[in-house]
């Protein structure tokens, strides 16, 4: 073995066995160095391997830190509610609604929608968590549009605990095809403060249209996830 791979697994070692958490310092490369009796360069090799390989985060000036684990969202391989997706790996979800309202489309939602402009519309805000640890940072921002000529009346609905999925099939509206689009933003001002990330770090935005059987649109969402806490799963099979 040779010593940068020392040294990596060493730090590897720290992390897995609870040493070391998310966001905690690794030993510095002076003291790394000094204890393997290595060059820096044979350090930084080791460092470098381990910021590549997603293990630790490397800040100019500071030195290197226990990257965040990410979750693996399913999102993007199966049409599911972000509640059912997180109670079946038996994780606790949390919702906080911070947007409800009735108004009118916007041309790129009526676009979507495949309706009129300023034809009536529910406009849905909520952050999701994945537990409660008040301290725990969002792990995705969602706004999503739906029909009011369609839907249910949904005003009285308590979405911090109801389903938007289960809320819909129990009037009869099953989402059966669903497109989505991903691609990288920076944050804005609003979206860095919503999901604690810098403004115009990179997160991933994502657009989805949901159709019922017939192919009409029931509901067009938007949402932000911050990219250093997540990664999407995409199956494909031939």
């Amino acid at each position: 073995m040779h010593l940068y791979e020392e040294i990596e697994a060493y730090v590897i070692d720290l992390i897995q066995s609870g040493k070391l958490r998310e966001g905690d310092q690794i030993p510095k490369e002076i003291e790394l160095a000094a204890q393997f009796h290595a060059s820096r360069p044979t350090v930084r090799q080791a460092l470098s391997r381990l910021t590549m390989d997603g293990t630790i985060v490397r800040t100019k000036g500071r030195g290197s830190f226990v990257a965040r684990k990410k979750f693996t969202q399913e999102y993007t391989r199966f049409i599911s509610s972000y509640r059912n997706e997180l109670e079946k790996k038996g994780l606790t979800p949390r919702t906080v609604v911070t947007h409800f309202e009735k108004k009118k489309a916007g041309a790129a939602v009526a676009a979507k929608l495949e309706i009129e402009e300023d034809s009536p519309v529910y406009c849905l805000s909520r952050l999701r968590f994945i537990d409660n640890d008040p301290k725990r940072r969002p792990v995705l921002y969602t706004t999503v549009y739906l029909p009011r000529s369609l839907c249910p009346p949904l005003d009285s609905t308590q979405f911090e605990d109801a389903s938007l999925y289960d809320t819909l099939e129990s009037q009869g509206l099953f989402v059966s095809h669903v497109l989505r689009e991903i691609e990288i933003r920076s944050a804005s001002a609003q979206i860095a403060q919503l999901l604690c990330v810098k403004e115009n770090a990179p997160v991933f935005y994502i657009t989805s249209v949901g159709r019922l059987s017939d192919g009409t649109p029931i509901e067009y969402s938007e949402t932000y996830y911050p990219s250093d806490t997540s990664k999407f799963l995409v199956e494909i099979q031939r």
